[in-house]
């Protein structure tokens, strides 16, 4: 679940006052490369480490991900730009917690904004309530579409 946040300092206060655990932050280079409507193949850089991500949109909206970490995604990324073309290159700031069995993430997309991405089984509402967030901006989209 991907919502859109004004106040993502009030987020990370409650996030504290909560007691979720802090699992760090980094920079995230995402590269999106062209793909059928639904669907999205994107290189992750962060940390280090990269990975190839699929994500095809499911019925309900919510999505399906699979992912394998790369050894050289310099050599990938060419031949998937030489074989799809690249849609675009995104950038974003990342603090991420862990609560509940959900692992949030506030996402700082330069002109984007900022975001909230939630990730675990279950419900997030109880949640989203104990965050304050009574009127979820829910985001469908990839990043790469909204640019």
């Amino acid at each position: 679940m991907k919502i859109r946040v004004s106040g993502p300092e009030e987020l990370k206060r409650r996030l504290k006052l909560m007691g979720a655990a802090y699992l760090g932050s980094w920079v995230e280079k995402d590269t999106y490369f062209l793909q059928p409507a639904g669907s999205f193949l994107k290189i992750k850089e962060a940390q280090g480490h990269s990975e190839l991500v699929r994500l095809a949109r499911r019925r309900d909206g919510s999505f399906g991900k699979e992912s394998e970490l790369l050894k050289s995604p310099e050599k990938r990324r060419k031949e998937l730009e030489a074989a799809l073309g690249s849609v675009n290159t995104v950038e974003k700031r990342v603090r991420a917690y862990s609560y509940g069995g959900f692992v949030l993430r506030l996402q700082s997309v330069g002109k984007l904004g900022d975001f909230l991405v939630i990730e675990g089984d279950g419900s997030p509402g109880g949640l989203m309530r104990k965050l304050g967030i009574e009127k979820p901006e829910l985001v469908s989209l990839a990043f790469s579409e909204m640019l």
